[in-house]
């Protein structure tokens, strides 16, 4: 095994991706939590529940394309 010691990086540690913090997972959690809690209680609980769902799954699909755009405008 070879070490570079001159203080270079390789290519492939240079374009680390982490993508931005969002409140969307924690939407969808929420969403499908409250989905089954009104499943023995009343439907409007799960509705409300598959509405806070869908919304955070569209949010965080929405957040994914705009952030690979951007990957890819970066390249």
């Amino acid at each position: 095994m070879s070490h570079e010691t001159n203080g270079s990086h390789s290519a492939e540690h240079e374009h680390i991706h982490l993508p931005p913090p969002s409140f969307a997972p924690f939407l969808v959690s929420l969403g499908l939590a409250i989905i089954f809690l009104g499943l023995p209680f009343t439907i409007i609980l799960s509705v409300l529940g598959a509405v806070m769902f869908f919304a955070g799954l569209g949010l965080w699909l929405a957040q994914d394309v705009h952030t690979f755009q951007a990957q890819d405008d970066w390249q």
